[in-house]
């Protein structure tokens, strides 16, 4: 029994032993799989462009990854409570040491998985932060592109306004507004620099976590390039306000210094000819004065050139500012035209100037005569005559001897000093072409060099020849101010020294290049040779394997590599320091010739950086091959199940009602298009890896590969055939009828501000002609908009036929046919208005055109009868009443006139309008009551003048009667009674 216990003990403790070591392998095998999955996060989710649509993909995967350590969690679970069961439960069976182990497997298990967990929190938020980051970037840089570019075409607009001076003032102020809008634009690059900044930020955030041998996979060069060019681009515009500044300062100035100069042409112009007029009309002045005036005048004219010449300078000078500006060929035309006219008045000038010379000479010969002129010539002649025959008597006497001596001493002090200034000039010019021979001679070239050394050995013989012509002229007697003629001498000593000096130069950096190149030549050997036995190196290598052992001796011997590969960095260094003296000499020795060194050098750094990158590469295919299959069997899933997130996305997407709704929706679809082609090729890659690695071994798995694969291929294809085309072409039809919406909404609210603009309907006929034309023009428009709108209808039918739930439409388009219907009518109304006011005007127009006619038949009837006298106008007192009649008739015609043009008046005018019509009308109402008011005063003084004649013959009457009872009176009482009566008769009449 003691027997049977002991083995029974000895197996359980066995049996537990085993369990522990089985537990262990499996905590083992759980913490590879997790640091494989956490190696598997950066090199392959955290591997997209910094875009926003790449930022946004990343974000899901790494959700898609937060949701599979959900299923991780169970199992991680269940793993940690069978190890603490056994441990609770068989720690009296286990060894010491293995339940350490066990218990050290379990507790690094936990850590590591919360330590995975925790990371993929961080890297889903920094994500999400990330692409927002990106999505404000992009949004900011084009806005920023668009404004410059906006900016840029405002620039050229000013630079052609700039070309016209009128214009110029308000092109400046126009740049200078233009410079501070860019300055303070300024603020938004700064913006774009720090998200920018930001995003880099985000960027080594992500990686903070990552292994020491994970790779980054992104990389911000293309969104830093970005940002480049918005910068390149500021500072471009920048430079061409300031350019633009520049240009416009120089056009103001070259237009005034034309200006001025036209100005003093103009007043040149005036001032010669007015003496010119002075001296044709001169009739005080004689003709040796007028010749004196005349030649003085004459020369003026010939110097007045300059003036002429500066005017066509500064003109061409301001033509050539404006060269390749559209007003330059007008510009041009008008200067051409106005110089011809300056040369044409000069002309003229000139003309008229040896006009009057000419007639001055004709006068002065006319009055001194021609033969008084012949004589006075022949006189002087005799005289010079004369002087030349004159002989000189030569002295021998020593001192007059010694005299003429002297002046034979200037001749040859004379003759000296012209010959060394001939010599002097020859030299420095000889000077001056072999400096500039050796400024652009190279040290290396040899031949050149020699023959410049030859040159100065002949030039130094010349100068020899001068400073012994200097010492015989110094040696002439009584010589005096000898210093011209040294500093002449010292001046050709000091070049010719300076350009032995240079020539010496050339010669010694000919040597320093020849060491140079020999040192550079043994760099190049030692780099070259160094290259060569490591490319061996590399080309010995064994192919990367996909055994994962193999992989980590790969590995490490890769790791050994690179650092022997970093070595050659001295040799590389030692090629840079003699290459770059070699190009300074080189440099420094002057010449056109074009070196190599620089070439040479930069491919060999080129073959250096080749094998770094090769063995970078070499690295990541490594890292990459333990992976493959997982991340093939990761990309499947996440493929089909992304995939039907679209479909479900697509299918719930509705039709936007805005252009920003349709871009998105458009951009959507092109970011779901463009990440299917990038998971289908990501997709595609991993099996073309799984192909070419041959993972899988047998005919099964490799039928069962194929069979998903296709199957997620036939999804891919039912998406790309069905949802993303008819979900882009209903985006696209919403995008047109949105579009054409926005135009007939532009349209119409331009056209009725149009409407509001025509005003009021008017009497006048132009007016009205004018109005009546832009309604028609209105309506021709609104056949066309009339048939937009029948076409929204229809894209509206089709959408509403394809997406029974698509009516967010349908208020927008019943709203603007209300308003296109209202407006037609808005519109109908304004044309039978503007008809019917142009039609009163017209006929307002007859109307007054007739009153006016007959007022002034009237106003001249009257004006008669006026200058008729009373007795007359008594006569036609009927002809006044008919005049009155027919004022009243006036009258009626012009109240008429204003009650159809009055408030009452159905017809619509404008209020100006109106008002003026009532002006009008109340002159003529005026000048009617005027004309009655004269009517009535000649009627009245018809009536007096009647009544004064009745007067008159009452009395005559009287007065008969007493000269019938006087008669008989003066019959009986004789002549004296007749005298008196008839002094009484006389009397009375007179009264």
């Amino acid at each position: 029994m003691p027997t049977v216990k002991v083995s029974a003990d000895k197996w359980q403790m066995e049996s537990v032993a085993r369990e522990a070591t089985i537990r262990q392998n499996e905590l083992v095998d759980i913490q590879s799989e997790l640091a494989r999955f956490q190696e598997t996060i950066f090199t392959q989710h955290l591997s997209f462009d910094l875009c926003p649509e790449a930022a946004a993909n990343a974000n899901s995967d790494v959700q898609n990854l937060k949701d599979s350590l959900d299923n991780w969690r169970r199992e991680v679970k269940e793993k940690l409570e069978e190890v603490d069961k056994l441990c609770f439960e068989s720690a009296d069976s286990i060894s010491p040491e293995q339940y350490a182990i066990l218990r050290e497997k379990r507790n690094q298990l936990a850590i590591d998985y919360d330590a995975v967990v925790r990371q993929v929190e961080n890297l889903h938020g920094r994500l999400n932060v990330l692409a927002s980051l990106l999505i404000e970037f992009s949004s900011k840089t084009s806005s920023l592109q668009s404004w410059m570019t906006h900016q840029t075409r405002v620039i050229g607009s000013i630079r052609e306004r700039s070309a016209e001076t009128a214009h110029l003032n308000e092109a400046r102020q126009d740049a200078k507004r233009l410079l501070d809008d860019v300055i303070q634009e300024e603020s938004r690059l700064r913006a774009i620099g720090s998200l920018l900044a930001k995003i880099e930020q985000e960027v080594d955030g992500l990686y903070d976590a990552a292994p020491a041998t994970a790779s980054r996979g992104i990389h911000s060069t293309e969104i830093r390039n970005t940002f480049h060019r918005v910068d390149d681009d500021f500072s471009a515009l920048q430079k061409q306000c300031s350019d633009l500044i520049q240009f416009q300062n120089r056009l103001a100035g070259l237009s005034n210094d034309l200006a001025e100069n036209y100005r003093k042409v103009d007043d040149w112009f005036s001032k010669i000819e007015d003496d010119l007029n002075k001296v044709e009309r001169g009739s005080e002045l004689d003709v040796e004065q007028k010749l004196t005036r005349l030649e003085g005048l004459n020369q003026q004219a010939v110097d007045g050139n300059v003036h002429i010449d500066h005017a066509d300078q500064a003109s061409r000078r301001l033509l050539n500012a404006l060269d390749g500006l559209s007003a330059h060929p007008e510009v041009s035309s008008r200067h051409e035209k106005e110089a011809d006219e300056r040369r044409k008045r000069h002309s003229n000038l000139l003309e008229r100037m040896q006009q009057a010379f000419n007639q001055a000479t004709a006068e002065k010969a006319a009055n001194e005569g021609v033969r008084d002129a012949v004589h006075d010539l022949c006189s002087w002649l005799d005289d010079y005559e004369k002087r030349a025959c004159t002989n000189r008597d030569i002295p021998l006497v020593e001192d007059a001897l010694n005299q003429l001596g002297f002046r034979d001493n200037i001749n040859d002090a004379l003759e000296g000093v012209i010959a060394l200034d001939a010599q002097g000039s020859t030299l420095s010019r000889s000077c001056d072409v072999i400096a500039a021979n050796l400024r652009t001679t190279s040290a290396r070239d040899h031949q050149k060099l020699q023959d410049s050394a030859a040159e100065l050995a002949a030039l130094d013989s010349q100068l020899n020849e001068m400073v012994k012509t200097a010492a015989t002229i110094k040696r002439i007697p009584n010589v005096t101010e000898t210093d011209g003629v040294d500093r002449l001498i010292k001046t050709i000593d000091d070049k010719l020294n300076t350009l032995n000096k240079e020539l010496g130069s050339k010669y010694s950096t000919n040597e320093e290049v020849g060491r140079l190149e020999e040192e550079f030549e043994s760099a190049k050997q030692r780099m070259a040779e160094w290259i060569s036995q490591f490319d061996s190196e590399l080309l010995s290598l064994d192919p990367v394997s996909i055994d994962h052992e193999k992989l980590t001796a790969q590995r490490k011997n890769q790791l050994a590599l690179m650092d022997k590969h970093r070595d050659g960095l001295i040799h590389l260094e030692d090629l840079d320091s003699v290459s770059t003296r070699l190009c300074q000499a080189e440099l420094e020795s002057g010449g056109n010739r074009l070196s190599a060194t620089p070439r040479i050098a930069m491919e060999l750094v080129a073959k250096y950086n080749s094998q770094a990158d090769a063995m970078r590469s070499r690295v990541e295919r490594i890292n990459a091959a333990d992976q493959k299959a997982v991340e093939l069997e990761n990309a499947e899933n996440e493929l089909s199940s992304w995939i039907a997130q679209q479909h479900k996305a697509l299918s719930e997407y509705e039709v936007p009602t805005t252009i920003d709704g349709v871009k998105s929706l458009l951009a959507t679809i092109e970011r779901l298009s463009k990440a299917k082609r990038q998971e289908q090729r990501r997709l595609d890659d991993k099996h073309g890896c799984r192909e070419k690695d041959n993972r899988c071994s047998t005919a099964i798995e490799n039928s069962q590969r194929n069979g998903i694969s296709s199957l997620i291929s036939w999804k891919h294809d039912v998406s790309n055939v069905l949802f993303v085309p008819a979900t882009r072409e209903r985006a696209t039809m919403a995008e047109k009828w949105i579009e054409g919406h926005a135009a007939i909404e532009k349209w119409l609210s331009a056209k009725r501000r149009m409407l509001l603009a025509i005003g009021a309907p008017t009497t006048d006929a132009a007016i009205a002609k004018t109005q009546m034309g832009q309604l028609q023009l209105i309506s021709a428009e609104m056949d066309g908009e009339r048939a937009t709108c029948r076409k929204l209808n229809e894209v509206l039918g089709a959408l509403s036929a394809r997406e029974s739930s698509d009516v967010a439409l349908a208020p927008l388009m019943t709203d603007l046919n209300s308003r296109l219907a209202l407006f037609e009518r808005e519109l109908a109304e304004k044309e039978r208005s503007v008809q019917r006011a142009s039609e009163l005007g017209t006929e307002i127009k007859s109307l007054q055109k007739g009153v006016m006619n007959d007022v002034a038949v009237l106003e001249s009837s009257i004006e008669k009868l006026g200058n008729l006298l009373p007795s007359e106008v008594e006569t036609r007192l009927g002809e006044i009443s008919t005049l009155k009649a027919q004022l009243d008739d006036l009258d009626e015609q012009v109240d008429h006139m204003s009650r159809m043009v009055g408030p009452s008046s159905d017809v619509e005018i404008d209020s100006m309008n109106r008002s003026d019509l009532e002006e009008q009308m109340g002159g003529i109402k005026k000048k009617i009551e005027e004309m009655g008011r004269k009517l009535d005063h000649l009627k009245i003084v018809a009536v007096s003048s009647r009544s004064e004649g009745d007067e008159i013959e009452k009395k005559l009457e009287e007065l008969l009667d007493v000269v019938r009872e006087a008669r008989s009176e003066i019959d009986e009482v004789g002549s004296r009674l007749m005298l008196e009566t008839a002094y009484v008769v006389n009397v009375v009449y007179m009264d």
